[in-house]
């Protein structure tokens, strides 16, 4: 499989389906953590082509229909899933064809501040945006985003996709020495 791996044993979603959309890193972050290493953040505008829709489409029908299993199908992978434009349309077929599967994103949550977006990512089971920081400073030394991203705009998108999302909403925090971790930094 190109765009599937796993599934992954994890300890938060079970047996992970994930999806990675791109082959190489495209993310409107360039986390000190990543484990992917450096690369130039994209703004969080940017529409990635990324994979064509239809092969990823023909690699779940392939491994579901040889046997496969997952608990989660997870929106992962080589960068934020939800820059790559075909990702409300692979849900949709998801749930069209695998309805009886969970759908989960993990995400930078710097597009969230984005309706397109939004809609996109609704009928998933499962978002789990990233909120590391609790100011400016530390956001910006963290994630290392594009100049056009900010926390505040960070934040309002988590706060937005709240509102109305029907599903569960785990927030992903990574606490790294030195930068987030002191007790004053994680109360806020």
């Amino acid at each position: 499989m190109k765009y599937l791996y796993g599934p992954v044993p994890s300890r938060r979603l079970g047996k992970s389906l994930g999806i990675d959309p791109f082959v190489r890193k495209i993310c409107s972050h360039d986390c000190v953590y990543c484990q992917l290493g450096s690369a130039p953040p994209v703004s969080s505008e940017y529409c990635a082509n990324g994979a064509p829709l239809e092969e990823i489409e023909d690699e779940l029908k392939q491994f579901f229909q040889s046997g496969g299993n997952a608990d989660y199908i997870t929106f992962s992978g080589s960068g934020e899933p939800t820059l790559w434009k075909h990702i409300g349309e692979l849900i949709q077929f998801i749930r069209k064809f695998f309805s009886h599967r969970k759908i989960a994103v993990i995400t930078n949550a710097t597009t969230l501040w984005r309706e397109d977006v939004r809609t996109a990512i609704t009928d998933v089971d499962l978002l789990v945006p990233t909120i590391s920081a609790a100011d400016e400073d530390t956001y910006l030394r963290l994630h290392r985003p594009h100049p056009q991203a900010s926390f505040k705009l960070h934040i309002a998108g988590v706060k937005k996709i709240a509102e109305h999302f029907r599903g569960e909403i785990w927030a992903e925090i990574m606490l790294v020495e030195g930068v987030n971790d002191s007790v004053k930094h994680i109360l806020e």
